[in-house]
């Protein structure tokens, strides 16, 4: 029985069409598998890179590490009149070059350890093999960090240091003690609150802030008088702190120096809200150093009820 031609035409536009319908559907998912293969792809080749990336930066640190293999500080002059420490900085590195610059820079830090000023290039010089040494003049009031750099033909930097704060900074007189007696009627002479302020160094490199440390012996920084300011609405009250002397328990005995024991005590009225504006410290030290500074967040910190 021979087709009916009518009947392959209406048949055969719809095999056509249920092929195409086939082959795009098989275009559809070889398409997908190949956006997929890429996409692993990509990742693949992103996590290599980042990989890769992370490997570098742990080599340059691992480098920077061992690039420095010693170095030594000293305290070269005091200048009382400027009030400026010159510090002596000797290094030693594992590799240079003849034809190497070598150099150190400095650069001012806040209290918060954040820049504070740009970086100052400081000569070195060479005092042997791969060793160096330079001078800085720095203040007593300010932190510092430095960087060692090797320009020409061999470039490399160091990470950066800190100065260690003993070699050039007082110690701080930290709250020992506060009290604070009510009266109806303060005098402006005979306090209400008493704040007893102790000498102790910041450790470096140390979990507990406020351990005692002696400060280096060439500074002296033996506080000799020290003086408050208050501003009370709009004027100033100075006001003397008296030196006492008490027992540290805490301290063992002959481990620290004898100052370490002494309590320098700053008595004042209860002054009514909003009228103590600012508490500034006055201290001058043995080595005739004179340093201020603003006590009134910690006022505030101690005493809340002597809200601003």
């Amino acid at each position: 029985m021979k087709p009916n031609p009518s009947h392959l035409n209406k048949v055969f536009p719809k095999l056509l069409i249920f092929s195409l319908l086939c082959l795009m559907l098989y275009q559809q998912m070889s398409l997908s598998q190949r956006i997929g293969d890429i996409h692993e792809e990509l990742l693949f080749a992103s996590n290599r890179n980042d990989i890769s990336r992370v490997m570098d930066e742990l080599k340059e640190t691992l480098n920077q590490d061992h690039w420095v293999v010693y170095d030594h500080w000293q305290i070269d002059n005091i200048n009382k009149d400027d009030s400026l420490i010159t510090l002596q900085y000797e290094w030693s590195l594992s590799e240079t070059t003849d034809e190497a610059e070598i150099s150190l820079q400095l650069q001012p830090l806040s209290k918060d350890q954040e820049p504070a000023g740009d970086w100052k290039k400081l000569p070195a010089t060479s005092i042997g093999i791969n060793s160096y040494r330079a001078f800085m003049d720095v203040t007593a009031f300010q932190n510092y960090r430095i960087q060692i750099v090797s320009e020409g033909d061999y470039q490399h930097s160091s990470q950066t240091i800190s100065i260690p704060s003993y070699l050039h900074q007082p110690p701080n007189l930290v709250p020992a003690f506060t009290s604070i007696s009510h009266r109806n009627k303060p005098d402006f002479r005979e306090g209400d609150v008493e704040i007893g302020f102790s000498m102790f160094y910041q450790k470096d490199y140390y979990d507990d802030p406020y351990s005692p440390r002696e400060p280096h012996p060439s500074l002296n920084f033996i506080p000799k008088k020290a003086k408050a300011y208050f501003h009370i609405d709009g004027q100033v009250i100075e006001k003397e702190l008296l030196l006492e002397e008490k027992e540290k328990s805490h301290m063992p005995q002959g481990e620290f120096p004898d100052y370490y024991s002494n309590i320098w005590t700053l008595s004042f009225p209860a002054f009514s809200s909003d009228s103590l504006e600012e508490l500034w410290i006055e201290i001058t030290y043995e080595n005739e150093f004179l340093f201020t500074k603003d006590y009134t967040d910690l006022l505030y910190n101690h005493f809340p009820h002597l809200s601003k």
